[in-house]
């Protein structure tokens, strides 16, 4: 019974070592083919990451002299003759061109440097014809050609801008020290004739022939019709010295140039490696499988020792020791999808000017504090049904059970209260103010950053019931979210589909009746949402900085209209055009507004930039701008003045030749007489520092006898006329061409 046992025991161990064996084998067997297959797709994966990268070179280098050459082809159009000639050789050194000339629509050209050429029958010269860029090899000259079109005012072809460099140039970048220098690399025309060559041109001569006199082989015929096809491809060859070859192709920035990149490496120089990695990792597959049994019970104790730890590391806040923000999302969302709607409520708490604790007491003490709040936190919610996170930063989530306002609002004053306990009999008290946005989750579909952003967007409100923010998020902000939204996602397109207008709003002069002037005011009319008011969109545009862009979009428009005025004999008009606050962070805005002039002959005078008040008062250098304004030859008025309570220090120190008198003035029913006391101050005080004096936003005659009596220069408001459409305008403002005069007395 013994042996009958014994014997079965050893035939059960003969089996599981035989099994054993077998399954080794199919390990070893497997991972040989599976590390066959990765050698190869790896190979594969890396002769593409080289080509890409050597592809994308050369593309970068073409379009950048293309782009260098478009901006100059743009600006070439203010200079006749000569004058051409004196931009280019200012401008030769921005991409070191070897030479650089104009194409006349005959082909005839002519180079900087004084020489001649007739390039009529060059690709370039026909696709520049055709308004088109291109690049192109011309081996007569052995050099390389970029060419791009110089459009006139109608948008028609009217000569071709040409930058010319030397092959060697490209030849540099083909250049490659991978597969031990034993890889090579060509650019092709789709005719299978050379243009470039690398430094190891060894191997590429012993292959040359393969694409350029044997046109019979299938290879061949497949790389040449993906040329015509702009494809990419790779394929195994093998040289007239039986070398074993991978060759990788790929089409150069499509439809500028009939460019075809060529990468060729022995399979040698890539596998050789790859293929000792493979017989060393068959024998360690071998050895790791025979221990694998040995080491699996050690690495289960050991995993189930660690396990802890790694937990602690991946879902543990490493400054309050609480749950992270991945943990609290793992234990939250279950919650919220499997509750009914409004179960829940999401709240964002942040310590205003926290940063000063870090500054003033140092960061460990900051993360002390950071510690302390999560504490307090945690105190008072329920456990297990409630839960806090530190989301980063001084940003705290808190996720609570729905419940009345008042309750809300009685939890967070505790919260708040516990927070500043510290200070309880301390002489100098250092109290934490939090700011505070709650969320109720109505929906319970909704993701958890959706839900964290709408706790945030409250928080962020203006909206204040206590020393600190607590805030509800509302159906109002979120209809305000998602119309933002919709206006950011409209507003690129828009400007170049031109729904963008202007309207301008006439400036009487209160002295002779005549329009002085006007603002150039910006209107959308949307093809899906109609006519969208400023209101609506500028503070967007503010915001995230499109205003820069809208603003030089208007300023073009105005100069058009003032260009059209001059050549149409027009007595000229000034028209102001407003300047954002934006704009200051670019210390050269004012070169894109004179070139703007310049590009329609428009003198610099007739424009007004209109700076509001805010910008003099939160930027000390604007009277460096204004200095600059005026230097170029533009006015300069301060729009929106009086509407800060620091505005008559700024006529002090800022030198403009306009102020306009914010229309809040006029609109206040209150203390009317001490306000026409004011009113008749500033503008004496404008006129003693040589600036005039426009009061905008009126609308009632009676306004318009008092502003004449006190000695205001120029009026803007509905009492006189709307912003108007061009068409409009001119109707209201000419007569044969001359300015009308208005009656503006109510006699």
């Amino acid at each position: 019974m013994k042996l009958s046992r014994y014997k079965k025991n050893s035939l059960f161990l003969s089996i599981i070592l035989y099994l054993l064996i077998i399954s080794i084998l199919v390990i070893t067997i497997f991972n040989t083919i599976k590390l066959h297959n990765i050698s190869n797709k790896q190979a594969e994966n890396y002769l593409k990451d080289v080509s890409t990268q050597i592809v994308m070179n050369v593309d970068s280098k073409i379009k950048f002299i293309l782009s260098d050459l478009r901006i100059m082809a743009d600006f070439i159009k203010q200079y006749k003759g000569d004058s051409r000639y004196e931009y280019l050789s200012k401008r030769k050194t921005s991409y070191k061109y070897y030479d650089i000339g104009i194409i006349d629509l005959e082909g005839k050209t002519e180079f900087l440097s004084g020489k001649k050429f007739d390039l009529k029958n060059t690709v370039s010269y026909k696709k520049g014809m055709e308004g088109k860029e291109y690049s192109e090899v011309i081996e007569s000259l052995g050099a390389v050609l970029y060419t791009v079109p110089i459009f006139d005012d109608k948008n028609e072809v009217s000569s071709l801008l040409i930058g010319v460099s030397d092959k060697e140039s490209m030849n540099y970048i083909l250049n490659i020290e991978n597969f031990n220098g034993e890889g090579t690399i060509e650019i092709i025309n789709s005719k299978g004739n050379p243009l470039f060559i690398g430094e190891n041109s060894e191997l590429i001569k012993d292959l040359s022939y393969k694409y350029k006199d044997s046109m019979d082989e299938p290879w061949v015929q497949k790389m040449l019709n993906d040329f015509k096809n702009e494809k990419s491809g790779h394929t195994v060859i093998t040289s007239s010295k039986n070398i074993k070859c991978l060759l990788t192709y790929y089409p150069i920035t499509k439809g500028l140039n009939d460019w075809y990149f060529v990468l060729v490496v022995p399979e040698e120089a890539v596998l050789g490696e790859l293929n000792k990695l493979n017989s060393f990792t068959i024998i360690m597959t071998f050895i790791v499988t025979c221990i694998i049994g040995i080491i699996t019970g050690l690495l289960y104790t050991i995993r189930k020792k660690y396990v802890n730890q790694i937990e602690n590391i991946a879902y543990l806040d490493n400054i309050t020791n609480g749950i992270n923000q991945t943990k609290f999302g793992m234990l939250v969302k279950p919650l919220i999808s499997e509750s009914p709607d409004s179960t829940y409520m999401m709240i964002a708490i942040n310590i205003k000017e926290f940063k000063l604790i870090n500054d003033c007491f140092g960061s460990d003490k900051g993360n002390m504090t950071l510690k302390h709040i999560y504490t307090v936190l945690s105190k008072n919610i329920t456990k297990n049904e409630e839960f806090v996170c530190r989301h980063d930063a001084d940003l705290f989530y808190l996720f609570i059970k729905n419940r009345p306002v008042l309750e809300v609002l009685e939890l967070l004053y505790k919260i708040e209260a516990d927070i500043n306990y510290f200070n309880e009999n301390r002489e100098n008290p250092y109290f934490l103010r939090i700011s505070v946005g709650i969320y109720t989750i109505e929906n319970r579909n909704e993701d958890l950053i959706t839900i964290q952003d709408y706790a945030n967007t409250a928080r962020k409100s203006f909206n204040k019931a206590h020393q600190s923010d607590f805030s509800f998020y509302s159906d109002i902000e979120r209809k305000r979210l998602i119309s933002e939204k919709e206006i950011s996602n409209l507003m690129e397109k828009a400007l170049e589909d031109k729904e963008f207008f202007i309207c301008l709003q006439p400036k009487i002069d209160i002295k002779n009746g005549k329009v002085s002037g006007a603002e150039s005011l910006t209107r959308w009319r949307n093809s899906e949402k109609g006519i969208i008011y400023p209101n609506d969109f500028i503070p967007l545009f503010e915001k995230s900085g499109f205003i820069c862009k809208l603003d030089l979009y208007i300023l073009e428009e105005t100069c058009k209209l003032i260009s059209k005025w001059i050549k149409e004999g027009k007595e000229v008009l000034i028209i102001s055009v407003n300047v954002s606050r934006q704009h200051l962070k670019d210390k050269s805005f004012l070169e894109k507004y004179e070139l703007i002039c310049n590009k329609y002959d428009v003198p610099t005078h007739l424009i007004d930039l209109e700076l509001t008040e805010s910008i003099f008062l939160e930027n000390p250098e604007a009277i460096d701008v204004i200095k600059d304004i005026h230097s170029k030859g533009f006015k300069c008025s301060i729009d929106d003045f009086g509407f800060g309570y620091s505005s008559l220090g700024i006529l002090k120190d800022f030198k403009v030749d306009i102020i306009k008198l914010d229309r809040s003035f006029f609109i206040s029913k209150n203390n009317i007489e001490r306000g026409k006391v004011v009113i008749e101050s500033i503008i004496e005080l404008s006129r003693r520092l040589g600036m005039k004096v426009i009061a905008e936003g009126i609308e009632e005659l009676e306004q318009v006898e008092f502003l004449q009596n006190v000695g205001c220069d120029y009026i803007q408001g509905y009492v006189f006329s709307k912003p108007l459409l061009i068409s409009e305008f001119e109707e209201f403002t000419y007569e044969n061409n001359k300015i009308k005069t208005l009656r503006i007395s109510s006699d």
